[in-house]
């Protein structure tokens, strides 16, 4: 038995899947910044059961972009690769079909935004944006989307 110094605990999630489309797409979740934000805990961004077709393409991930500005690197969190979504997308001897997982560190941005003041305190809101526009016939949903603090024990 390790002695585990920590557990991982979600603490935000959308309520249902997530269907992407060309452009931008943004969503909030609801995170209490003085919540996690306590005894300088880690965060990870979970996108879980990324299925679909017809792309394989890059997903970059912004938090927190102001209305009014364009995604830049100053919210850029980190990407998400969909390289072998379509063959784990489907069921087969090598896959059970429930799609691909990523996980994304918050832990770096969000600091840069607590310190800068670019960080309210509800909700985070995260945007998602290809690198290259998806063919007319492609599809990518992710089934769920949560956060994950790590808390020490």
């Amino acid at each position: 038995m390790t002695d585990d110094p920590s557990t991982l605990d979600c603490v935000a999630a959308l309520d249902g899947p997530l269907l992407l489309s060309n452009g931008l797409n943004s969503f909030c979740l609801p995170l209490n910044k003085s919540d996690v934000m306590a005894n300088n805990p880690r965060l990870w961004l979970y996108f879980e059961g990324i299925i679909g077709h017809g792309t394989s393409s890059i997903l970059d991930v912004y938090i927190n972009i102001p209305n009014d500005e364009t995604a830049t690197d100053k919210h850029w969190a980190g990407s998400c690769a969909l390289y072998g979504m379509e063959s784990s997308s489907s069921h087969s001897t090598s896959s059970h079909g429930d799609g691909l997982n990523h996980t994304i560190e918050l832990t770096p941005i969000l600091a840069t935004l607590k310190q800068e003041g670019n960080w309210q305190d509800n909700p985070l809101k995260v945007t998602l944006r290809s690198r290259q526009a998806f063919p007319h016939n492609a599809s990518v949903i992710i089934s769920h989307v949560s956060v994950l603090i790590e808390r020490a024990k």
